[in-house]
Formats: C-alpha cells, structure tokens, sequence
C-alpha cells in the first residue's frame, strides 16, 4: 500500500512520519534527493522550480515508491501537496494548470492521510513558515487557501485527521487507519 501524508506545514506530517519510521513502517519524503532541495534553495524562477519538485518526484517514484508498493511505503508530500501549494502561489493561471497537468498522469495514492490545522495553530507551532507564505501574501490566508484546495482534493481515499489534538492521539487514529488496510 502507498499512503501519502499531507497537510499544510506546521500540520505535523514529518512527526508523524518519524512515528511510524519508528514503528517499523517504510517512510520516505519529498522532496526526496538532498541535490533537489539544495537547487530549490538558489532557483528564483516559478516554472524551474515547480520542474525541480516534478523531477525529484518523478525520481522518487521509480527508485522508491514503486519498488516498495507492494510491501508498504508511506510518504511525508506527495503530488497532492505541489498541487496545493501551487494553487495557493499562482491562482487558477497558467502556472497552475502546468502544474496540475505534470501531476495528471502520476499513480494516485492509495491512501492520503491528511493532517487538517487551521493556519492559525499551524503557525503557533512553526512560526517560520510565515516567511515562506509572505510573498504570496497574508500567511493566514495563504495557508487557507493551500488548506481549502487539499479540502477539494479530497475523495474516498482520504481520511482527514483533526491535527490540532495531541501527538498521541493522532498517532493512534492514523495507527488505526493503516491497520484496518
């Protein structure tokens, strides 16, 4: 089985993911590669780096994911994330339907464990996140939007945890979730 887990940041997707590593499950991240995040950090330009997220995601589906599906993997992001946080960035633009387009034809998930937060407690916990959001304006509301577009994602093969409860409960909710599958 291959579940995504997603949220906006600050959600608390990477503790989670750390919890069930160790508890013996197969975890991994994107983006995947080191050589991605260090060319996301000096890219400048929309488009290169919604390619770079594209092609690291690519990369990690033929060497990771895909390998191990059968077995189990769980991933901190997945497309559904770019495709939020694109949405949030550049609206219903042309950016945006590329985005969406790259994504199209990549293996959904089989199931996406989504961390739901108001952007509120979200920045309560990682504050930091509010630089990365104030380009695209008001934190708060940019956070909201990502928040609403994984809400319209959203089918039969999302479960949304509420994230503003303790570690442990969600832990045991999603524990629960996976154990049933």
């Amino acid at each position: 089985m291959f579940v995504a887990l997603e949220g906006i940041d600050g959600s608390g997707k990477t503790t989670l993911a750390r919890a069930l590593l160790d508890r013996g499950y197969s975890v991994t991240r994107e983006p995947f590669s080191e050589v991605t995040r260090e060319i996301l950090s000096i890219l400048r330009e929309p488009l290169a780096k919604e390619l770079v997220f594209y092609l690291d995601r690519l990369y990690h589906l033929e060497k990771v994911i895909k390998p191990r599906r059968t077995k189990g993997i769980i991933t901190d992001r997945y497309k559904y994330s770019q495709i939020a946080y694109a949405y949030a960035r550049y609206g219903d633009s042309s950016l945006y339907r590329r985005v969406l387009k790259l994504n199209a034809d990549l293996p959904d998930s089989d199931l996406v464990v989504f961390l739901d937060i108001s952007p509120e407690e979200a920045l309560k916990r990682k504050p930091g996140i509010a630089e990365d959001a104030r380009p695209y304006g008001k934190p708060e509301e940019f956070f909201m939007k990502v928040r609403e577009k994984y809400l319209s994602m959203a089918d039969e093969h999302w479960i949304r945890i509420n994230a503003e409860r303790s570690r442990e409960n969600i832990l045991k909710e999603v524990l629960n979730c996976l154990s049933k599958r």
